[in-house]
């Protein structure tokens, strides 16, 4: 189901390790904020990525507030 795919997908591009997919993961959860994508982007792909442990509270304006005071410690890839 869909729940599946975007596990999946968050945990692949979590994989990578570019910090360049976290504005884009926070926006997906911020798009649909539902529990399904807030778990599956949070839990395999943001919390892998940042080192934040997933919580079901950290929804899509818990992460964009985090991601505004916590980007300058995710160094450019370039």
């Amino acid at each position: 189901g869909d729940r599946s795919y975007v596990s999946f997908a968050a945990g692949a591009l979590a994989e990578i390790g570019d910090p360049r997919v976290i504005p884009a993961m926070i926006e997906a959860i911020n798009r649909d904020n539902t529990y399904s994508t807030i778990y599956g982007i949070g839990y395999f792909g943001l919390g892998k990525l940042t080192g934040v442990q997933y919580n079901e509270a950290h929804n899509g304006a818990w992460w964009t507030d985090w991601w505004q005071k916590n980007q300058s410690r995710f160094l450019p890839v370039k």
